[in-house]
């Protein structure tokens, strides 16, 4: 199947991000957050505290049952509790100010001189990543996000993947894009989506993996 170009709405265009998008940038991110993804976040953050308060209520317990071991053991769960508060207060930074950060790697439609909607494109070594996808919803059904999707597929190096709800993977079929197993995809691409991969974190909250495919 052929995927037509798109056409964008009069007085809108689709360009790189500028500086100056930075704020704009970072409420549509925030509104994203909010209405698609806020569900994750929390289960993210629940678990990480989960896991300290874990490890802070076996520290006694392993240091009792391994005797003569205590400085080592001591020190692992340090590590470790260390290592989640520091995943914590990086992602918390990331949701606040990621935007501010990596604003050159997101494209945006700029509709009578708004940033209406957006898409992060992320370029690694092994493959490339569409994320972070959102319009305005007043500015849903006239095609931006198929022209943000189609410009992107042009600039990203393959392969290309994306994570998404069930609800969307027919949008996104419709763009070229296939549903793949986690357990088939590369180890280089399973160390880049290890955020997304099935986990107790998800349970409850299924995501897919797709991958660009062209046609």
């Amino acid at each position: 199947m052929t995927i037509n170009p798109c056409k964008l709405p009069s007085k809108c265009h689709l360009r790189p991000a500028h500086p100056q998008d930075k704020w704009q940038l970072q409420k549509l991110i925030l509104e994203f957050s909010l209405t698609e993804a806020l569900q994750l976040d929390i289960r993210i953050i629940c678990y990480r505290l989960l896991v300290i308060f874990w490890l802070f209520k076996s520290a006694p317990i392993l240091t009792v049952t391994f005797s003569g071991r205590e400085i080592l053991i001591e020190t692992i769960l340090k590590i470790l509790i260390f290592y989640n508060l520091f995943y914590l207060i990086w992602f918390g930074l990331f949701m606040i100010l990621g935007t501010w950060l990596n604003w050159s790697n997101y494209w945006v439609v700029e509709c009578q001189k708004k940033v209406v909607a957006c898409a992060l494109l992320n370029c690694y070594p092994s493959n490339s990543e569409l994320a972070y996808l959102y319009v305005k919803p007043a500015w849903r059904q006239q095609n931006l996000a198929t022209c943000l999707i189609q410009r992107l597929v042009r600039e990203a190096p393959k392969p290309l993947y994306l994570v998404c709800k069930p609800k969307l993977v027919k949008f996104y079929a419709r763009q070229g894009f296939v549903k793949v197993s986690w357990r088939d995809l590369d180890p280089l691409v399973k160390a880049k989506f290890s955020i997304f991969q099935p986990h107790p974190k998800l349970w409850g909250f299924p995501l897919l993996m797709m991958e660009y495919k062209k046609r």
